[in-house]
């Protein structure tokens, strides 16, 4: 998950850092014995900055600095074999240069090992830790009725947070109420609060933690330049077009990898060719409408996850949970992203780039321009294989809430954030939580007993 705005963890910093050299150095005790490994320390140092630099490079590039505490075991077995894997190839190449030979493959396999479990350690206690700090903690959610808090209280009551207990205030009037706030660890407000500047001003006095669910807007305004008009202090936001340096290299990354990922991909293309029909009557790979850049309507090429002609009574829908259209393979295809290899092709035409907002079908996009506030900015770039609404939601995440995601993108894209959405990309591939389909809608109601509802 890349998170905006949020200061790196200064502790999980130097933590990353100290397991790093400590797994060299306990290798190295082990590997040549306590003697000779004291006599490698000079030899070490001069590698040190090199090794430091490309570890704060590797664990921010994975997003390890901003630490969720409600990760998975699994999921932090992976991150952190990827971090080793990352550090095996960079220290392979500093050593190479620096001290060539001093490091055998072997030895830095060893040091990779030991350091996957430090940082698997680490991570687990620190998300057993938070667990116990939310378990404690009292969140407000406030709205104007039941239909403005339903996307927060089912973000509050799902598994992963586990608060000591959930109240929501249906807020009609402008002054927000002392005892609720008092009693409160953390105060959620819906989006388009029109008392949001009470709630505001009552948190500051109190020393609370809020949370504000964004407008549309808001994210249009993300992180916004000062400016002066007289004596009055402006914001100001630039939407001006990416500069020909930023357009050349993107291109060129989608020309290379996708040819890369074509390359390396084929026997797996292959086999899933003539895997799809003997699992499923129908054609392998099918072509479907999309809606890229400017509005242009192009053809999409994925490999087929559910009954040949799935929509012939129904016209097009949304994939639900536990879809019976889907085919047992084509639910494991989901769960790995396996059924868009076949868009490396678009990429390669240029009908689409790595990193962007996911292309819609015309029928959709239709739908979500109505209701959707500025829905159709998402269509002034090219689509993408991936991008922050998929390695942040799921396939369960409503297309209204992928479109803040997709928003985002738009105001802070950068070669560096591609980067780093490519390689998180690898994490998503392997939460198979990620590929549930859509959840259908349900009324809000009392899930159980830790909510309470006061007026």
């Amino acid at each position: 998950m890349i998170h905006f705005g949020k200061p790196v963890r200064w502790g999980s910093l130097i933590a990353y850092q100290s397991f790093v050299h400590s797994a060299n150095y306990a290798v190295y005790v082990f590997w040549y014995g306590l003697y000779a490994s004291q006599k490698g320390i000079p030899g070490y140092s001069s590698m040190f900055p090199w090794l430091a630099l490309w570890a704060i490079f590797c664990f921010y590039m994975l997003g390890s600095y901003m630490f969720e505490p409600e990760d998975k075991a699994i999921h932090i077995l992976s991150i952190s074999g990827i971090q080793a894997a990352g550090m095996w190839v960079g220290t392979y190449i500093i050593t190479s240069i620096v001290q060539p030979g001093a490091y055998p493959p072997l030895f830095l396999t060893a040091a990779g090992l030991l350091h996957m479990i430090f940082t698997s350690a680490y991570r687990i206690l620190l998300g057993w830790l938070g667990k116990r700090r939310r378990q404690k903690k009292v969140i407000l959610i406030v709205g104007q009725d039941e239909t403005s808090v339903q996307p927060l209280l089912e973000s509050a009551l799902s598994q992963k947070w586990e608060f000591k207990e959930v109240q929501t205030c249906f807020q009609k009037q402008g002054e927000y109420e002392p005892e609720k706030m008092k009693a409160a660890d953390e105060i959620w407000v819906s989006e388009g609060n029109p008392h949001l500047e009470t709630w505001l001003y009552g948190a500051a006095c109190n020393g609370k933690s809020i949370l504000i669910m964004p407008a549309v807007s808001d994210v249009l305004l993300f992180k916004p330049k000062t400016a002066q008009l007289g004596d009055r202090l402006m914001y100001a936001a630039e939407y001006s077009a990416r500069s020909v340096w930023f357009r050349f290299s993107k291109r060129t990354i989608d020309i290379t990898f996708s040819l890369v990922g074509i390359c390396l991909l084929s026997p797996v293309l292959l086999i899933l060719y003539i895997w799809i029909p003997l699992n499923s009557k129908g054609k392998s790979v099918f072509k479907q409408e999309r809606v890229g850049k400017n509005g242009n309507v192009f053809h999409i090429y994925k490999f087929r996850t559910m009954v040949d002609h799935a929509e012939k009574d129904t016209g097009p829908v949304l994939a639900e949970l536990a879809d019976p259209r889907i085919t047992s393979l084509g639910r494991w295809m989901r769960a790995t992203r396996l059924d868009e290899i076949p868009q490396l092709f678009n990429v390669l035409k240029g009908d689409m780039s790595l990193v962007g907002p996911r292309p819609e079908r015309p029928f959709f996009v239709e739908q979500f321009q109505s209701k959707v506030p500025a829905y159709q900015l998402r269509h002034s770039v090219k689509p993408g294989l991936t991008g922050l609404a998929q390695i942040n939601g799921s396939y369960a995440t409503k297309p209204e809430e992928k479109h803040y995601f997709d928003l985002l993108y738009l105001r802070t894209a950068s070669f560096l954030l591609d980067v780093r959405i490519l390689v998180q990309t690898l994490f998503v591939i392997m939460n198979r939580e990620q590929a549930k389909g859509v959840k259908q809608p349900h009324q809000l109601q009392r899930v159980d007993q830790k909510v309470r509802h006061t007026g």
